[in-house]
Formats: C-alpha cells, structure tokens, sequence
C-alpha cells in the first residue's frame, strides 16, 4: 500500500508584494514615531510648571554640575562619535587608494612585460 501526499506550498511574494509590504511597514513606523512626537509635544503643554518634570531636570542638573567629567563626556559623545566616523572613512580611502595603486602598478608592469617579450621577439627575427 503506497500512500501519497500532496504537500501544498505558498507561493513566493513577488517585488511588488515586497515593496507594498516595505511601504506599509515604513507607513506604520512613521506613523507611531508622529503619534510619540505628538504625545510629548501636548505633554509639555498640558504639564504645568514647577510639575515634578522640572524637579527631575534639577536633580540631572546638579548631578552633571557636581560630576564635570561625565558632563564633559556626554557634551563630548557626538564629537567622538564624528571621529569614529571620520577615522573609518579615512581607512576606506586608504584601502581604496592602496587598490587603485596596486592595478595601476599591475598595469605598468604588464605593459612593460608586452614590450619586452616584443623586444625579444624582434631580436630573435633579425
């Protein structure tokens, strides 16, 4: 006795099914990151001043004002972070520039090599 059975696949979405999906999913962030700005932003408006908001901007005040060094280090963050960036992009010309020296010295060198086996060729013709 043989049993047979039919394994039913889904088919694979096409690119257009991909990018309606990407397109509704970039909608969908889009739209909660709007929904938070627009909570914060009648947060601040709704909360009243001296509200327990500004006790905590006070108390992260003087908490950098008696620690400098973890004020001058978060001030100081997006400068490092550049110079991450800079040093990184800095290497990639490097290796860029160090491949385009390489194939230009490929080139000379074959080129060279061309003329002297024409050359040699022309020496053993005479």
């Amino acid at each position: 006795m043989k049993i047979e059975v039919d394994v039913i696949r889904p088919g694979t979405p096409s690119a257009a099914d991909q990018q309606r999906r990407k397109l509704t999913y970039f909608m969908i962030a889009n739209l909660v990151a709007v929904v938070f700005c627009v909570g914060i932003f009648w947060l601040f408006l709704v909360l009243p001043e001296g509200a327990r908001l500004d006790g905590v901007m006070g108390t992260v005040w003087h908490f950098l004002r008696r620690h400098e060094t973890v004020a001058a280090l978060a001030a100081s963050l997006p400068f490092f972070a550049s110079l991450l960036v800079g040093q990184f992009e800095m290497r990639k010309a490097r290796a860029r520039r160090t491949r385009n020296e390489a194939v230009e010295k490929r080139v000379r060198l074959e080129a060279e090599r061309v003329a002297q086996e024409a050359e040699r060729a022309s020496r053993r013709a005479r």
